[in-house]
């Protein structure tokens, strides 16, 4: 799973209306603000409500349904191999989101977890191009300011 690729899903996810939060490797990557190692999958927080509007906004780029653990997670793939596996959660009056366990209970994600991560093209150092993460916390206000290189980000939420 590439940086650009895990972005592209975000931006798929955002433009039907479910906001995803980073977890796992990509989301450590996120807040360091580069890609630290290879990625095999992309791990992300969504709301239990969301799950047939990731469907069918994923189902064009041709991912579909290759576990099914609900209510506690799911992972899609496409032919090639990508995976997305996604953690869900029901959001509580905090703003935290309860997850229910395999084995019972449930685990709590606190609301200061829940980032944004955009991208914006790397200026410098020339020497490493591309992308970086920028990265806001879900729960400060508008404009946000990104932890990992201080620019301002825009985003709704």
């Amino acid at each position: 799973m590439t940086g650009e690729h895990a972005l592209e899903i975000l931006a798929v996810l955002d433009s039907h209306g479910v906001t995803a939060s980073i977890d796992g490797g990509w989301g450590v990557d996120a807040l360091v603000g580069r890609q630290t190692r290879p990625h095999e999958d992309l791990d992300l927080v969504v709301a239990l409500r969301d799950v047939e509007a990731i469907e069918a906004a994923l189902a064009p780029l041709g991912y579909s349904f290759a576990e099914d653990q609900l209510p506690v997670r799911f992972v899609m793939r496409d032919s090639s191999g990508s995976q997305l596996d996604f953690h869900t959660v029901t959001f509580d009056a905090q703003g935290g989101g309860v997850q229910p366990q395999p084995g019972g209970g449930s685990f709590r994600y606190p609301p200061e977890g829940f980032v944004r991560v955009t991208s914006r093209e790397r200026r410098s150092p020339a020497s490493q191009p591309g992308f970086r993460f920028c990265v806001t916390s879900a729960t400060s206000p508008a404009p946000r300011t990104c932890t990992t290189c201080s620019c301002s980000v825009v985003t709704s939420t």
